[in-house]
């Protein structure tokens, strides 16, 4: 995996939001819970691997310092046998001793450059890849957490909008018994005022 698969995870988790069924007469949005967690999760799970291509890349630094060490050996082992077939020769073989202590001097002096160089590059890619990694998962945990204060808070304004209907409906019946009330008493009296007559 790599930071783009959790990058991937982050549009997935917007794309549900998007699609999210809207609350009528609200800017609010019902979500899935259980979907939007598993996708934290799934997350969470990537970053971990991200580290690992780092270790990774720490290992490849020691191989290229063994193909540096090989590379030495061989130029020094045929440095080594045109010494030796030219044996009778002194002074061929004092420059060949000169050349060979030039070639492994170099090749000393580029292997520790390049291991240097490695090493520097290697610490350099590993803190971007945590400084990315944490990065990521505290960005993940600062949008889901976003998300969920904006679902409980969507949710107790859905909840007052219910108690305050509720409250006016038992205004409304309160105000529609008294009003029976009162329209029984005239008919009664109305009744009583015949009965007399």
């Amino acid at each position: 995996m790599s930071i783009s698969n959790v990058n991937k995870l982050l549009n997935y988790m917007e794309a549900v939001l998007e699609r999210a069924k809207a609350l009528p007469l609200t800017r609010f949005v019902f979500v899935d819970k259980e979907e939007l967690l598993e996708l934290i999760d799934r997350t969470r799970d990537v970053l971990p691997k991200e580290i690992q291509e780092a270790n990774t890349v720490l290992k490849r630094r020691d191989e290229i310092h063994r193909e540096a060490q090989n590379t030495a050996e061989q130029i020094l082992s045929e440095a080594k046998k045109e010494a030796a077939r030219r044996i009778e020769e002194n002074e061929i073989l004092k420059d060949v001793k000169i050349q060979a202590a030039k070639i492994k001097e170099d090749t000393n002096n580029e292997r520790e450059e390049v291991r240097k160089k490695t090493v520097s590059e290697c610490l350099d890619l590993k803190k971007r890849v945590i400084a990315d990694a944490i990065s990521i998962r505290e960005g993940a945990d600062k949008y889901a957490e976003s998300v969920i204060r904006k679902l409980v808070n969507d949710m107790s304004e859905v909840q007052s909008i219910i108690v305050s209907g509720q409250t006016q409906l038992s205004k409304l019946k309160e105000n529609s018994e008294e009003q029976i009330a009162y329209y029984k008493s005239i008919a009664e009296n109305n009744d009583v005022l015949l009965s007399r007559e």
